[in-house]
């Protein structure tokens, strides 16, 4: 590579242009990869400037690192491990060199001993200009989660009458975690963010590759809660617990006897599967939405259905102020070398708060997320796994 130095020849200068060029214009994050130390710490300096939110990054580092819009790689293929280009860490990567400089017409798979022709990734041609960009269209990286699922096999309890419907997300670092089918959101953290506010609520739908998310290891989120939720209720959190018994067992008896066709018709839900009504009943849903909860309370024969209500909303509430509380506390915690760190590492574990308030939570990136959807118990929804079949994720 043609290291960027102080006092640029003409022809280096030219380089230097092109790598601006070819980072700008993308949607998403970008990076520069290169090779050498002291030429990409150079070309951060030179360049970093004009090239605002773009990312300096090894190949070692690309490689580890979240999955990018665009990569503009300094140099021609044949100088990087082959697993730069075979197990992209991009959407779209570019070749920025000098068109004197000939590279090689393929590149061989990290896979390439499995079977007898192995894995080819056939490189553009060349351009005959005396600087030559290189578009690659890296092939899509895919997850095979027949042999993923988390150690000793899919969670299962003794009582399914909470069990959910979620999906398995895959983990950088060999873990993974369920996430419960019709969830909004997950706290996780946005590096686009303005500084001091990275942590928020990302929507589920756009969960994917390269998404950071924030998790406990084998406790989840809403364990977490509880010392600050109890807090909050006080001295009404005995009368609030009481009320969701009171219709819970109810829920539950009537599921036990086989009433899930009457329940349907109840509530006018024909979709409504056991699983789903058994999770209402569990302790890890607070309440159905309105109008649902009070139509399946009157269902239930509740006499004091507008206590019900109450209590519900407070424990809603109680849940919310607590969230925004941890939210507050991490993101004091979560700063411009905790977001740089997550650039080369796995994960990233803080911690926070003090007394029986304290606890660790880790930042994970994703690398996939299932298509199919799985019934789990929902005690174990939002919690770090570690899983099997997936070590080469490290």
């Amino acid at each position: 590579m043609v290291e960027v130095v102080k006092g640029l020849d003409h022809t280096q200068d030219r380089l230097g242009e092109l790598v601006i060029s070819a980072a700008q214009g993308a949607s998403g994050g970008v990076c520069v990869v290169s090779s050498g130390l002291s030429a990409r710490q150079e070309a951060q300096r030179v360049l970093g400037p004009r090239l605002p939110g773009v990312v300096f990054l090894g190949p070692r580092q690309f490689l580890n690192g979240p999955v990018w819009s665009r990569a503009v790689v300094v140099g021609i293929s044949s100088w990087y491990a082959d697993e730069l280009f075979t197990a992209p860490r991009c959407v779209e990567l570019r070749l920025v060199h000098h068109a004197w400089l000939r590279d090689r017409a393929r590149a061989y798979g990290l896979f390439s001993s499995a079977e007898a022709t192995g894995m080819q990734f056939t490189l553009p041609a060349q351009s005959a200009t005396d600087i030559a960009s290189d578009s690659i269209r890296p092939p899509e990286e895919t997850v095979d989660w027949s042999v993923v699922e988390p150690v000793g096999g899919k969670p299962r309890d003794n009582d399914p009458s909470d069990d959910v419907p979620a999906r398995l997300v895959v983990l950088a670092g060999g873990y993974g975690f369920y996430l419960d089918a019709d969830a909004g959101t997950i706290r996780g953290i946005d590096p686009g963010g303005a500084a001091g506010h990275w942590v928020r609520q990302l929507p589920a739908s756009d969960l994917g590759a390269g998404s950071i998310v924030m998790l406990r290891k084998g406790f989840s989120e809403r364990d977490t809660l509880l010392p600050r939720i109890r807090a909050i209720l006080g001295n009404e959190e005995e009368g609030v617990r009481r009320l969701q018994e009171l219709w819970k067992s109810a829920l539950r008896r009537r599921l036990a006897e086989g009433a899930l066709p009457t329940l349907q018709r109840a509530l006018d839900m024909p979709r409504l599967t056991h699983a789903y009504a058994s999770y209402w009943a569990g302790r890890n849903c607070i309440s159905p939405r309105q109008p649902v909860f009070g139509t399946l309370l009157a269902y239930l024969g509740i006499d004091s259905i507008q206590s019900c209500i109450s209590a519900a909303r407070k424990l809603y509430s109680a849940h919310h102020k607590a969230g925004q509380q941890l939210v507050k506390e991490l993101g004091a915690s979560v700063d411009d070398t905790v977001v740089r760190r997550l650039e080369t590492e796995n994960s990233v574990t803080l911690s926070v708060g003090s007394g029986v308030s304290s606890l660790q939570i880790t930042l994970f990136k994703v690398v996939a997320v299932s298509p199919d959807v799985t019934t789990v118990p929902a005690a174990v929804l939002r919690t770090a796994l570690k899983l099997r079949g997936a070590e080469w994720l490290a």
